[in-house]
């Protein structure tokens, strides 16, 4: 027992049980603002749980990144007048000779739909651009992100970058519908990755060779998801696109990165 009366692993354990359950920041806040309010919590346990829970890395990520703000809400170009408002090179919108494969033909990578749909589920999440990441002088050391995008459920972002030696996770969901309305990031998160994930991520971008993988077929539907994958390293940007897998590298990294987010 503290000096005041208060139990300091019952109060780890509200920390805890707060925070670490997946509810969006203000739902947490809130929750701990009724507390305060109605004389359950007092001042300094209010603020003694804060800091607890900022300590043992239980908040959320903050559901914006620096570059998506550098890019969308602090630069002077207005990427709206870009293709895909700057979230993929212009010439994926041309046809690409065999993308598809010999049965259907040149295919644009990001057709015109896309080239709207896309950047509206990924803005929503506040994600930047790695395609314009990557024209910056130095670019990225390593980039990948993954977006899963259903039809009738919120999309999921995956985005793992190269930091400090090693790499870190942020993921983040949405609150809408992939195919229709975004929303807002209704849950975000930011781990560094261990040492064994690592190893199991640059196995699966060894092994897979993902983004060398001719893709079979351009058959879309009207229920399922669509499954990007953007990579930047030193050799510059790279997108593979996939509808709904069941096989495959795509398949493969796709689920161990969902698996990794804890969204799915």
């Amino acid at each position: 027992m503290t000096s005041d009366g208060h139990d300091w692993h019952q109060m780890a354990a509200s920390a805890r049980m707060l925070f670490f359950a997946d509810f969006p920041l203000p739902t947490q806040l809130r929750t701990l603002v009724h507390l305060l309010r109605t004389n359950e919590m007092d001042g300094k346990l209010f603020s003694l749980l804060v800091c607890l829970a900022l300590l043992t890395g239980c908040i959320p990520a903050q559901p914006y990144d620096k570059e998506f703000e550098a890019q969308f809400e602090e630069s002077d170009t207005n990427l709206g007048d870009l293709f895909a408002s700057g979230y993929f090179p212009k010439e994926y919108g041309d046809p690409i000779v065999d993308y598809c494969g010999s049965t259907f033909g040149p295919r644009e990578l990001i057709g015109e739909v896309e080239e709207e749909w896309f950047p509206r589920q990924l803005m929503a999440g506040r994600e930047p651009s790695l395609y314009l990441l990557s024209q910056q002088e130095p670019g990225p050391e390593f980039v990948l992100r993954f977006s899963y995008i259903p039809s009738f459920s919120p999309s999921i972002f995956v985005r793992i970058y190269a930091d400090d030696g090693g790499y870190v996770l942020v993921a983040k969901k949405l609150s809408g519908v992939g195919g229709y309305e975004p929303g807002t990031i209704a849950s975000s998160k930011k781990i560094r990755l261990p040492p064994d994930e690592v190893a199991e991520l640059e196995r699966l971008l060894a092994t897979g060779a993902l983004f060398e993988e001719q893709q079979e077929s351009c058959e879309l539907g009207f229920v399922g998801s669509d499954w990007l994958f953007e990579q930047v390293d030193a050799s510059g940007y790279k997108l593979v696109k996939r509808w709904s897998p069941s096989s495959g590298a795509g398949y493969e990294l796709g689920q161990h990165l969902l698996r990794l987010s804890g969204y799915r």
